[in-house]
């Protein structure tokens, strides 16, 4: 049996029907992220301009995490503490591949913040196991890991989401799918337009940033 390549095992985690989804939950992430910091007294300074990254990455996998559960995303996921330090991510699992959502400068740009992440992308090495000789048995190749990157200008437009697969020993890239220049749109849902924002999904994420910073302040403090 031959074994896929890295472009084919992205395209059969990542298929076509999800781009639509998949754009859309960035733009109300992020939209979400944008509308909590204008609706809350502790940001209307130049505090929720230096929170505004971190925020709408919150809004980004919370909403996420919400469209997979509500079947809108065919996707398994679960919120985890990333291996260092006290934040968390997404861990986003489909076909034979794991991902997680990272932002990223340009499309063809690896992430700057990326020292917990490196042991993942480790598992991204070519199958050693490719054989002439049928007594050698084949293994099962591990997850292909990958990235969904996105960056959103700053009045919430989304600049490229793209998902990639990096390779583990260079930053080069294995296999992408650039979800803005393939996926056939509505214009009323035009990926490079802010999104509005649902209500509930407002009050959920102010209470989830509210909260994990508050968290975070008594980490730090316990540290004094």
């Amino acid at each position: 049996m031959k074994t896929k390549t890295f472009q084919q095992r992205l395209d059969t985690a990542f298929p076509y029907d999800t781009y639509a989804n998949t754009l859309r939950a960035l733009r109300e992430g992020i939209a979400a992220g944008d509308d909590v910091i204008k609706g809350t007294l502790m940001f209307s300074s130049g505090v929720g301009d230096d929170l505004r990254g971190l925020i709408r990455r919150a809004g980004i996998l919370m909403r996420f995490e919400e469209m997979c559960k509500a079947g809108d995303l065919p996707f398994k996921c679960a919120l985890t503490p990333m291996p260092r330090g006290t934040w968390h991510w997404l861990n986003i699992y489909s076909g034979d591949c794991h991902g997680h959502i990272v932002r990223t400068e340009d499309p063809a740009r690896f992430p700057e913040d990326t020292p917990n992440r490196q042991d993942a992308r480790a598992s991204n090495m070519p199958d050693l196991f490719e054989t002439e000789e049928e007594r050698i048995v084949r293994l099962a190749p591990p997850k292909l890991y990958t990235w969904l990157t996105y960056r959103a200008a700053p009045d919430g437009r989304l600049s490229h989401a793209l998902w990639q697969a990096p390779s583990a020993n260079a930053d080069e890239w294995l296999a992408r799918i650039n979800l803005m220049a393939v996926v056939v749109q509505k214009k009323s849902e035009d990926a490079k337009r802010p999104a509005k924002v649902d209500p509930k999904s407002k009050m959920k994420l102010k209470d989830n940033v509210v909260s994990m910073i508050d968290k975070k302040k008594k980490n730090d403090d316990t540290k004094l």
